[in-house]
C-alpha cells in the first residue's frame, strides 16, 4: 500500500477539487454522488468521495459492507477502487525532560495523524445480491400498485420508465425517459412517478419558463400530496415541500 503525508494528500484534493470545478458534468455526478445515503454503504469522506467518482466508481465500499447488505463480489474480480484511510499512531507523551508523563497511575498517551494509507475497494457493478435501499424509505402501505401505475403512466402517456441507481436524486425526467431510483421502495417509486409526470404535464421542462426550480418543486410536490391524499396514502414526504 502507498503511503501519503498530509501534505501528499492536500496536493492530490486540490488536484481533484480542479477537475470536478471545470467540468460540469462531472460536477453535477459528484454532488449527486455525494448526497448518497444507502443502507449499509459506507459515508466516506468528501476526498474519497470525490477520489472514487475520479476513478469511475458509482457506489463503493469494502467487501465486509456489501456482504452485511446481502450483496456478494463476483467471483474473479478484483478491488480496483483506491480510497485513502488515515495511519494513526498512538505515541506516549512526554515531558521537557524526555519522560513519560503519568496520570492517574498510567503513562498518558495521545493519537497522532501520521499520514494516509491506500486501500481497495470493490464498486457496486462488481458485486450481486439484494438491492440497495435508502436508508430513509417510507414504510409501504401496501395501498398503491406500483407496477400499474408505472404501466398505466407508460401507455398513456408514452414514456419509457427505466430503474437504475441515481445517486441522491429518487427521480428525473427528460419529457422522453422517466428515471426512477431502485433504492426506493415500491410505494416510493411510485410517489417519484407521480411526482416526475406532474412536473411534465405542469410544463416545468419547457424552454423559457420563468419559475424557479424551488418553485416548481413545490408545483409538483403538491399535485403528488393531492393524489396521496385521495388514495388515502401517507403524506409525510409531501406535506415537508
Amino acid at each position: 500500500n502507498k503511503t501519503l503525508s498530509k501534505k501528499d494528500i492536500e496536493i492530490k484534493m486540490k488536484e481533484a477539487l480542479n477537475s470536478v470545478v471545470t467540468d460540469k458534468e462531472l460536477l453535477k455526478k459528484f454532488t449527486e454522488h455525494y448526497r448518497l445515503d444507502i443502507e449499509g454503504i459506507t459515508r466516506y469522506s468528501f476526498f474519497n468521495t470525490l477520489y472514487i467518482l475520479l476513478q469511475g466508481g458509482t457506489i463503493a465500499t469494502n467487501y465486509a459492507s456489501f456482504k452485511k447488505i446481502g450483496r456478494y463480489v463476483r467471483k474473479g474480480e478484483k478491488a480496483h477502487i483506491e480510497i485513502y484511510a488515515p495511519f494513526i499512531t498512538e505515541d506516549t507523551v512526554k515531558d521537557e525532560n524526555g519522560n513519560p508523563v503519568i496520570e492517574n497511575g498510567e503513562v498518558k498517551t495521545e493519537m497522532k495523524l501520521k499520514g494516509f494509507y491506500t486501500r481497495k475497494i470493490f464498486d457496486i457493478n462488481q458485486t450481486e445480491g439484494e438491492p440497495l435501499k435508502y436508508k430513509n424509505n417510507s414504510e409501504e402501505s401496501g395501498k398503491i400498485d406500483y407496477e400499474q401505475i408505472k404501466a398505466n403512466i407508460e401507455k398513456v402517456y408514452k414514456l419509457q420508465i427505466v430503474e437504475k441507481i441515481t445517486g441522491g436524486s429518487r427521480g428525473f425526467t427528460d419529457g422522453k425517459v422517466l428515471t426512477i431510483s431502485n433504492c426506493s421502495n415500491n410505494e416510493d417509486k411510485a410517489r417519484t412517478l407521480i411526482h416526475e409526470l406532474a412536473h411534465l404535464k405542469l410544463g416545468h421542462l419547457n424552454e423559457g419558463i420563468s419559475l424557479s426550480k424551488a418553485a416548481s418543486e413545490v408545483e409538483a410536490e403538491t399535485v403528488t400530496y393531492i393524489v396521496l391524499s385521495s388514495l388515502d396514502i401517507d403524506t409525510t414526504h409531501s406535506s415537508a415541500y
